[in-house]
């Protein structure tokens, strides 16, 4: 069943446990745990028979993921009717899931009445900004990135190794600021590490690598993560002119257009992973079917892929490129929006869910760097009209809610929750929009924003790095490595 609050209402009315399925398609653990444990006869009959089975693709539903991923994909979560977490895990094989039904079966039946009451979030303080923001923070934050820069392969952290969006610009833009050395050679000792999960036949970029060194990709391709990553490598040329690095953006963009690009504008989510395609001799996999694409116009990547693409096209001076991003914000901003839902999540033909603050606050980046390459008024407008939209739906107290609240929330989509990340890209949007336009509210909401987080952000460390750049335009409105290129 799909997550619905018909499927909580079967299970509290039979008395019955859930198991909530966190799929993706570009997943290849998930397609191994369909083929093995979801086609094993005793869990089968086990599940059909004892649960309630709920199936979520974490692309189209993030807020049930943000709540309930059990620390990667596939994730299986066994929960009470209520929605309360019983037990979990990532991949699960055919017999440990033969052992763990009937462990949880027995758990439920001996908490079944306190189960089965109506869930209760836990109390989170929204309301109040202890601290006010300070530019140490900023220097705490590069100090924190510095102590995680892997000095013998480059990037953040030990295995396995993401890129982090927001890094390389700070970094660089403390570089542009101080001239030392030191930044620009953690940027490009981290470039030169993450060109290790990058395709070098088919071009594009791996979602991340296992491994320490970056030489073990996973091999899904999603567009956000090339948009990240394709991003990154710009502003890395634009500081060093390397070639290498110029060659990697060419290939990358290629790859987008040609593999991810859809001729009505937009790009699709994602690629599947297939290690056995992606090591095939180049010469044999010209013959063999490259990966499945999910072609689903999701909002949010799609405007983190456009932003990239206006600053490749004036970074590699392409025109088209600036074209091709403005056709594909055109779609979404005619097939994906509504005027009383703000942005849609994702389009197939037609719009799915609507109240994630990420579609609407990527909107609202992607609109102002199109009207800083532009000068269309239009995009300045859209933008204008999603912020009183935001504020509206997903503002409380300082700073907004990763998702608007409804009153008839399931489970644990009952939890507020107000993500440092998408709140830090808001406040940048709005300190952007105060200095185009002089609105002094802009900026007043801004700060707010920005000091809801200051008692939180240490506990991020390097994924602090967004937080940082929008304290950076507070104090610096001129200063941004954004401003480099338009």
């Amino acid at each position: 069943m799909d997550w619905s609050s018909e499927a909580f209402e079967r299970a509290k009315k039979e008395q019955k446990p859930i198991v909530l399925d966190i799929s993706a398609s570009w997943c290849h653990w998930c397609h191994v745990m369909d083929k093995t444990t979801w086609s094993d006869k005793a869990v089968i009959e086990a599940i059909n028979s004892k649960f309630i089975p709920i199936r979520v693709d974490t692309d189209k539903r993030p807020d049930v993921n943000d709540r309930y991923n059990q620390g990667g994909w596939p994730s299986v979560a066994f929960l009470s009717p209520n929605g309360t977490i019983l037990s979990g895990g990532t991949y699960i094989t055919p017999q440990d899931m033969r052992n763990m039904i009937p462990q949880v079966l027995n758990y439920f039946e001996s908490k079944k009445e306190e189960l089965l009451k109506e869930y209760e979030p836990p109390h989170v303080e929204l309301h109040e900004a202890k601290h006010k923001i300070k530019t140490e923070v900023v220097d705490a934050i590069i100090d924190s990135i510095i102590v995680h820069t892997d000095l013998d392969f480059g990037g953040f952290g030990d295995q396995p190794k993401f890129p982090i969006a927001g890094v390389i610009d700070l970094l660089l833009l403390r570089y542009e600021k101080t001239k030392d050395d030191k930044f620009k050679r953690i940027v490009t000792l981290a470039l030169d590490g993450m060109a290790g999960i990058h395709d070098k036949m088919d071009g594009g970029f791996y979602r991340y690598s296992v491994s320490r060194d970056w030489n073990l990709p996973h091999y899904e391709k999603m567009l956000d993560t090339n948009a990240l990553i394709l991003k990154d490598y710009l502003h890395g040329y634009l500081i060093t002119q390397d070639k290498r690095y110029k060659d990697i953006i060419v290939k990358t963009v290629s790859y987008v257009l040609g593999t991810l690009g859809d001729e009505r504008g937009p790009f699709y989510g994602s690629q599947d992973a297939n290690e056995e395609y992606y090591k095939l001799d180049p010469a044999k996999r010209k013959k063999v079917q490259p990966p499945g694409v999910d072609k689903t116009f999701y909002t949010d990547a799609n405007c983190v892929m456009i932003s990239s693409l206006l600053e490749a096209s004036v970074i590699l001076q392409q025109k088209q490129l600036e074209e091709t991003a403005q056709m594909a914000l055109d779609f979404l901003i005619e097939n994906s929006f509504d005027k009383i839902k703000g942005m849609s999540h994702y389009y197939d033909t037609k719009l799915h869910i609507f109240g994630q603050f990420s579609d609407n606050v990527y909107m609202i980046r992607t609109c102002l760097d199109t009207y800083d390459l532009t000068k269309d008024k239009k995009y300045l407008d859209f933008a204008e009209r999603l912020v009183d939209f935001i504020n509206k739906r997903f503002k409380e107290g300082p700073g907004y809610l990763d998702k608007a609240m409804t009153g008839s929330e399931i489970g644990a989509l009952k939890m507020k929750n107000k993500d440092l990340f998408h709140n830090s890209i808001a406040a940048d949007s709005l300190l952007r929009l105060h200095s185009i336009t002089g609105k002094e509210d802009y900026k007043k909401t801004a700060e707010d924003t920005l000091n809801f987080f200051m008692d939180k952000f240490e506990m991020y460390g390097p994924y602090a790095a967004q937080y940082a750049l929008a304290i950076e335009r507070f104090y610096n409105p001129k200063i941004a490595i954004h401003k480099l290129v338009s």
